[in-house]
């Protein structure tokens, strides 16, 4: 073997050893975006289940307000927390991916749907009582 057929022969085993490596780190890189792109989906999915529990505890504090002030604006600002929940449901919904967790967040969902019906309730019955302390019933 000559020493250009040597020369030619190192050449090209570097330039298949650098096209390997280029493929190995590309498709490395490639992994590594989609694992940056999933956590980025979780983390949205965490902010919104955790916004959505926020907006029914303040939904929850509104009441409980209202049934010490007799104000109605605390029963508006709990109705409107619980449309902030709701929405941050349909977030959480549309981020996931798996089967049993949607199932676990629509059930979310209809947990804070219904809780507009106990608000409601409360209301009437804070104000029932009222009348009937007050001697209007």
């Amino acid at each position: 073997m000559t020493t250009k057929s040597k020369i030619i022969l190192g050449f090209s085993l570097m330039i298949i050893l650098i096209a390997v490596l280029a493929g190995i780190g590309f498709r490395s890189a490639r992994g590594a975006a989609q694992g940056f792109t999933e956590y980025d989906r979780l983390a949205r999915f965490n902010i919104a289940t955790s916004d959505m529990a926020t907006a029914m505890q303040n939904s929850v504090g509104d009441v409980n307000k209202f049934m010490f002030t007799n104000d109605p604006q605390y029963i508006k600002t709990a109705k409107d927390a619980v449309l902030e929940a709701e929405k941050q449901v349909k977030t959480a919904y549309s981020l996931t991916l798996d089967k049993d967790v949607r199932k676990s967040v629509e059930e979310m969902g209809e947990g804070v749907a219904s809780f507009n019906t106990h608000i409601d309730a409360v209301q009437k019955s804070v104000i029932d009582m009222n009348d009937f302390y007050t001697g209007k019933m």
